[in-house]
């Protein structure tokens, strides 16, 4: 059994050199350890990086979005745990490895998704989430319509859902750290990766797939409750009408949850639209 590190990084040689360095340090199990490390085909600044770890493969292609980069890791990837990680990260908990091989184990159907503490969002967001190959093939080709954001607040949204709905399938690791050093909590200036995002591209995309989550989380309870999976065909992408009312219906998601989800993805629109930033 293979843990599968899936590592997106552009222009930050030496901040993947410190993360892979501190999971090397850190785990108790480096040959059950697989790096997917991608990088951009423009971008020759990782031919120095050394991997600590045997199982590394690095694969370089054409610059597209975050999801697509992701999707495509996930799929050359072997190991049966999935761990969606960033260069900007410090693994600071000996065995952490440990930890998911166990959680794993406790779920025989693959149905799950962990986290581990990234001292920032908590518990609040899964934002470096932890899921089974198995789960990875039932949410089709998540996460490849994203171009950077909420790739994170896609599964994580799932499974709110199902602990909604009665199954509760989230691990919330508060003991395994791995300390997030965005700049927000650094202080520190924005390099040029996060300069040339449009921070607000992937809004509508979001937005507008929650039929896509909603059967997503349909699925996953036939599975989990061992019935027969339903035959529903769902839009691709909901309009604005038919997409807010999936949060407002009070079956998917808590009735307040989803107007918190509403108000939020609104105050977003109006900033863009005020600030003109990206």
């Amino acid at each position: 059994m293979k843990i599968s590190v899936i590592l997106p990084t552009r222009k930050r040689p030496e901040q993947a050199q410190r993360f892979l360095s501190s999971l090397n340090e850190t785990c108790s199990n480096p040959s059950k350890i697989e790096i997917i490390l991608l990088t951009d085909d423009d971008d020759d600044s990782y031919q120095g990086l050394n991997s600590p770890f045997k199982l590394t493969n690095t694969i370089s292609g054409r610059r597209r979005g975050l999801g697509e980069i992701i999707y495509d890791g996930i799929q050359r990837s072997t190991g049966e745990i999935i761990f969606l990680c960033n260069d900007d990260v410090e693994a600071q908990t000996p065995g952490w490895d440990d930890a998911l091989f166990r959680i794993h184990k406790s779920f025989a159907d693959g149905v799950y998704l962990m986290s581990p503490n990234d001292l920032n969002k908590s518990d609040k967001l899964f934002v470096f989430p932890v899921f089974s190959r198995r789960l990875s093939g039932l949410l089709g080709d998540f996460p490849k319509a994203y171009n950077g954001a909420f790739i994170d607040s896609h599964i994580h949204e799932i499974f709110k859902s199902l602990k909604f709905r009665g199954l509760d399938r989230m691990v919330y690791l508060d003991h395994v750290k791995f300390q997030h050093k965005h700049f927000r909590v650094t202080g520190e200036v924005p390099d040029t990766t996060y300069k040339e995002r449009d921070r607000f591209a992937d809004d509508w995309t979001f937005f507008s797939s929650v039929g896509i989550r909603k059967q997503s989380s349909d699925r996953l309870i036939n599975i989990i409750k061992k019935q027969p999976e339903q035959n529903q065909h769902t839009e691709r992408y909901f309009g604005i009408l038919q997409a807010s009312l999936v949060y407002l219906d009070g079956k998917y998601v808590p009735l307040f949850s989803g107007i918190k989800i509403l108000l939020y993805l609104f105050a977003r629109w109006l900033y863009k639209i005020a600030s003109g930033s990206k």
